[in-house]
């Protein structure tokens, strides 16, 4: 009694802090009904975007403050729109690996005002290939994959455009870099459309997380072989207060790692007993098989849509396709198998690992 009493208030008081936590923020002055640049740029078919900078000096990492200016471009309503933004590098291990690194957009906001635009969601993500070749270009396309099944299991995702971008160096002496991209919807910008706040603990309990959510998640990334996420430090989760929810929302980003995208510079955790990338391992919380059976059922009602997403995205060749399929398959397979389900899945669980 005194253990369950315990845990508890160590629970209670998780949440309070994280609750306390938000009430600060600035979106919570944000108009919902406000247009966003994001949301604009949002299409079903790939949108030809186009960068113009010093590709050298971005290649180099010459500049001092990290920011770089660039012209951006895209086709809207029959018409080209124009920004002039800044470029500035960013990740950890992609921005050490790759011969160009994933970038973040920063635009000003005295711009987005002047077109209507709110100016709180002035900067986002953009994830391009990390090499000029076949292989690179595809790994992006895994990646962006992993962001739109999980779109499909829940709303409480980060939505992503798909871009046909290009890289032009402005004072035309270097190559123009062509591939596949995708644009990953600001975090703030998140929090707006579903109606809640960022907040931003310094470390946080899973106990403390909207149970049934941290499940889906646990599973999906459990579903696309991820181990590179941890909640103790927030590493590669964001957490969302939503209105309607009693506890905090966790939202998984960042699927490089994953063995669905099959990164050649991911290694596995070095924490874990795991030897390829590929292996999957659960990181989920402790929960009894009756407890579990909500999110189970939530994934094989999706299994169908899930493989029809994956057979059918035209932007990578059939022979990954199928790859990435066999291995989505692999998962309906320890799922669907109760044995199998018990032994990788609801045993197999409670895994904290906190980063130093």
């Amino acid at each position: 009694m005194r253990k369950q009493t315990l845990c508890f208030n160590i629970t209670l008081f998780a949440l309070i802090v994280l609750l306390w936590s938000c009430e600060t923020d600035p979106t919570n002055q944000l108009n919902a009904d406000e247009s966003t640049l994001f949301s604009s740029m949002q299409q079903v078919d790939a949108l030809p975007l186009k960068v113009e900078a010093d590709v050298e000096s971005l290649l180099l990492r010459k500049s001092s403050v990290g920011k770089y200016p660039a012209k951006l471009s895209y086709p809207k309503n029959h018409k080209m729109v124009e920004w002039e933004v800044e470029l500035s590098p960013r990740g950890n291990m992609r921005n050490k690996y790759c011969d160009l690194p994933p970038l973040k957009l920063e635009f000003s906001k005295e711009d987005l005002i002047n077109v209507g635009f709110n100016p709180a969601f002035d900067d986002f993500k953009l994830v391009h290939t990390c090499k000029d070749d076949e292989e690179h270009r595809a790994l992006v396309m895994r990646e962006y994959l992993a962001y739109k099944l999980y779109n499909e299991l829940t709303d409480f995702s980060f939505q992503v455009q798909l871009l046909d971008f290009s890289l032009e160096d402005s004072k035309g002496k270097l190559y123009k870099v062509a591939s596949k991209g995708f644009l990953i919807e600001k975090d703030d910008e998140l929090a707006q459309r579903l109606n809640g706040r960022v907040l931003k603990p310094t470390n946080v309990s899973r106990d403390a997380l909207q149970a049934d959510v941290f499940d889906m998640m646990s599973l999906f990334q459990f579903m696309i072989g991820n181990t590179d996420w941890f909640v103790y430090n927030l590493h590669n989760i964001k957490v969302l207060k939503v209105e309607g929810q009693l506890f905090p929302i966790p939202i998984p980003y960042d699927f490089d790692y994953a063995g669905l995208v099959n990164a050649d510079y991911a290694i596995p955790e070095k924490r874990l007993p795991v030897t390829d990338i590929k292996d999957r391992y659960y990181l989920g919380a402790c929960r009894t098989h009756e407890e579990l059976q909500p999110v189970f059922q939530k994934f094989k009602e999706k299994k169908e849509k899930m493989l029809i997403i994956c057979t059918e995205f035209s932007p990578l060749p059939k022979p990954v396709r199928e790859e990435i399929t066999d291995y989505i398959n692999t998962f309906f397979k320890i799922l669907e198998d109760e044995k199998s389900c018990k032994k990788m899945i609801v045993q197999h669980c409670n895994k904290q690992i906190k980063m130093k």
